[in-house]
């Protein structure tokens, strides 16, 4: 029992102990205030976030990255999230380009910010790190933003806790001078208090390295996304070239009547497959024009089968409305005749333009197409839960060019439109 070292309680009195410990509070608190106070006043430093752009071209390389929609989600677009307070923009020999500063609660200027461009995002927000999808003025994908952020706070409790230890051992000190019993004695429960202090701090510093770690594999897979996603476009410029080529040989080669408007058809749904880039646009154009134009001046007298076309036009919908999370159904009602005299071709077109503007006012809804005999008539019906707007030219010239006439009317579930093919 005589080995035993005193309690430092035992050796001061109660008026000294108080002291001591209104020292360490005082200390810990002033210190500890003053690492937030900085922390807080100055949080566009603090938060500063840094992130390197690996962009797919906008024409030729498709889309950036597959999973799009769940990178979008994460993250608002730089220039809406209201945390964000400026963007410096640089390129790759590291010199401003141009640096956007919010104005009070006004939104950042929409800025395209172009590849291989580094940027440097200030933040009033406390995340450890995202990932965003830059989009472009209409809307096209066109890279995407790794962010990470350098955390100041990462240092506030290390600061506190070597403010506490510092107060602590002063705090001792000034009491000793009043307790002539305090000697070797204090030594062991001092290195207590330090060894804890330095074991904190250890593991705070091995925390902050294994973060530091996962963020670097978070990049190189990012890295990786963003390799394969280029090569997915560069195969869709190269399959979007062949159909090019294979338009301008249609154009160039005679055939029996009605061939090149049957080939101009199947061409433009292959194009409508492609990813969206202002090239397969114009093709598409060209394409479905050119189709017109082939049909009207060629008509075919071959009977045509009205529910097999259709089933074939909503199979090709079904794809691009996927991209808009929408989906495409076909009710082929009894009595449809297998045979109809008419152009296969131009009737194709048709139900393929109603198709695509129904895809295009719909988002993450239903689009019907219902194919039935009404008095002595063939109906073709699209209903969808899209926004009712006027009815498309080409869809309605197309229509016109079958002898029919093209209809619509809004409901409170959507949008309905209909022609009606005479049977003789």
């Amino acid at each position: 029992m005589a080995d035993t070292p005193p309690n430092i309680a035992s050796l001061l009195s109660r008026k000294q102990l108080g002291f001591a410990l209104l020292l360490v509070i005082l200390t810990t608190l002033l210190v500890g205030g003053g690492q937030a106070f900085r922390l807080l006043s100055n949080g566009q430093e603090s938060a500063a976030l840094l992130a390197h752009i690996e962009a797919a071209s906008l024409l030729s390389r498709g889309p950036a990255l597959p999973e799009a929609d769940r990178l979008q989600a994460e993250l608002p677009l730089l220039g809406s999230d209201p945390f964000v307070t400026g963007v410096a923009v640089y390129n790759a020999e590291g010199d401003l380009r141009a640096q956007y500063v919010r104005d009070g609660g006004k939104p950042l200027p929409d800025k395209q910010l172009l590849a291989e461009e580094q940027v440097e995002v200030r933040t009033s927000t406390l995340r450890e790190s995202a990932t965003a999808l830059l989009l472009s003025s209409d809307g096209h994908p066109v890279g995407s933003l790794y962010l990470r952020r350098d955390n100041g706070w990462a240092g506030f409790l290390p600061s506190v806790l070597i403010a506490f230890a510092f107060s602590l051992v002063l705090a001792t000190i000034l009491a000793s001078s009043y307790a002539s019993k305090l000697g070797p004695q204090l030594a062991k429960p001092l290195a207590a208090v330090a060894n804890t202090t330095l074991s904190r701090l250890q593991a705070e510093l091995e925390s902050t390295l294994e973060s530091r770690a996962a963020e670097k594999a978070e990049f190189a897979s990012l890295r990786d996304a963003l390799k394969q996603a280029q090569d997915r476009g560069n195969a869709s410029a190269l399959a979007l070239g062949a159909k090019e080529a294979e338009l301008a040989a249609l154009k160039q080669r005679p055939s029996p009547a009605g061939g090149d408007g049957k080939a101009l058809i199947r061409l433009a749904q292959d194009l409508i497959l492609l990813p969206a880039s202002p090239v397969r646009d114009a093709a598409l154009a060209l394409t479905e024009t050119a189709a017109a134009v082939t049909a009207e001046s060629e008509p075919s007298s071959h009977p045509l089968d009205p529910a097999a076309l259709a089933a074939e036009a909503v199979l090709a919908a079904r794809i691009r409305a996927s991209a808009k999370k929408s989906t495409v159904a076909f009710d082929a009602f009894p009595g449809i005749p297998a045979t109809l005299p008419g152009d296969g071709p131009l009737l194709l077109r048709a139900v393929t333009l109603l198709l695509n503007d129904a895809i295009e006012r719909t988002s993450g809804g239903e689009i019907v197409l219902i194919a039935g005999v009404v008095k002595n008539a063939l109906r073709f019906e699209f209903r969808d839960t899209g926004a009712a707007q006027d009815l498309p030219p080409a869809a309605e010239q197309a229509v016109k060019s079958l002898g029919a006439t093209l209809k619509g009317k809004a409901t409170e579930a959507g949008t309905v439109r209909w022609f009606d093919l005479a049977l003789e």
